[in-house]
């Protein structure tokens, strides 16, 4: 994210891309575009346990945490939208 916002600040490129919930690192006055999600791609973050895990029990447990209503309150606190 930084060398992103690095790279358009000195005008190495036109634009970048970043998070909304990044945005705050942004210098006052700086432009910005925020895209909807009707008008960008589906972005998700698929998730499994390893076969081969050393704690699959662990694994297993972190998976149903992320499912959970507690996850799911942080991930929509830093402007993620969980998955339905």
């Amino acid at each position: 994210m930084r060398a992103c916002l690095a790279a358009v600040e000195s005008g190495n490129v036109d634009a970048g891309i970043v998070y909304k919930n990044r945005r705050a690192d942004l210098e006052e006055g700086e432009g910005g575009y925020e895209i909807t999600v009707s008008e960008g791609p589906k972005i998700s973050y698929p998730l499994a346990v390893v076969k081969e895990s050393k704690n699959v029990e662990g694994a297993q447990k972190f998976v149903a945490y992320l499912a959970s209503t507690e996850a799911r309150a942080v991930f929509t606190k830093y402007g993620f939208l969980p998955a339905p």
